[in-house]
């Protein structure tokens, strides 16, 4: 029989974190599109980044039978956070993450409508 779980933080409940986040006093909005197979994962930072950002929304990608919602993508200003060549960043940007292995995240690039199209900011921030 598996560990129980924290209805929280995701993590086992010896592993528990929840008394320890904070919010963060970040203003730019993020926007993580996460692979179904890392939700229950214990190294699922994206659903802890949720809980600490105040501007940080979550959507899962990749469940049987549920359609992509491509109105997640529909901000102004999105930014691909993704290996791409230099640019500025635009004022007042959405940031775009993939939360996946990388043979999931290029998955997502090719299965996720208008992904592909939108600017890439390096890793470099």
């Amino acid at each position: 029989m598996p560990p129980p779980m924290c209805g929280g933080c995701g993590l086992r409940l010896f592993h528990c974190v929840c008394d320890l986040l904070e919010p963060v006093p970040a203003r730019t909005p993020m926007r993580i599109i996460r692979h179904r197979a890392e939700r229950y994962k214990s190294s699922n930072t994206g659903g802890l980044l949720t809980k600490v950002l105040p501007y940080c929304q979550l959507i899962d990608h990749g469940d049987e039978g549920t359609p992509f919602d491509t109105d997640f993508l529909a901000v102004p200003n999105l930014v691909l956070v993704f290996p791409g060549r230099e640019q500025p960043l635009p004022p007042s940007p959405t940031l775009l993450i993939l939360d996946g292995t990388w043979p999931q995240v290029r998955k997502m690039m090719r299965r996720i409508p208008g992904l592909a199209l939108l600017d890439r900011k390096s890793t470099r921030l």
